[in-house]
């Protein structure tokens, strides 16, 4: 941001030209959906959205689209978890290899829920 004399004499004393970009409606929707999903917008300035959006825009540029960027945030906590086990399994089952180690689930369940009996009953809902 240049928001004073001082700071835009130092941006004409700079070796080289820079060239201003401005973000694209579709980019600043993208990032603002985004946001919104992850619970980020209210804390996010409109510089700060400008400037992920223009990322975005950018990215979509350089990559011929934006297949490669998620439109979804990953889940966390105990829901993102179960989701990792149940795509473990799912890929296990797929390339017919065993089942996700027993170890990953104890260290889990010690760490989100008190017991497997606590864990088994959330996972079954």
């Amino acid at each position: 941001e240049i928001r004073d004399e001082q700071a835009r004499a130092r941006l004409a004393a700079l070796p080289c030209e820079l060239e201003v970009r401005e973000p694209s409606e579709e980019a600043l929707l993208a990032i603002k959906r985004f946001a919104k999903l992850t619970g980020d917008l209210p804390v996010l300035s409109s510089v700060d959205l400008r400037v992920l959006a223009l990322a975005w825009m950018l990215e979509k540029q350089e990559c011929d689209g934006t297949e490669h960027l998620r439109t979804e945030p990953l889940p966390r906590g105990a829901a993102a978890q179960k989701l990792r086990l149940q795509q473990r399994a799912a890929a296990a089952a797929v390339s017919s290899e065993p089942a996700p180690a027993q170890r990953e689930l104890p260290t889990f369940i010690e760490s989100s829920f008190g017991s497997r009996a606590e864990y088994e009953a959330w996972a079954a809902e």
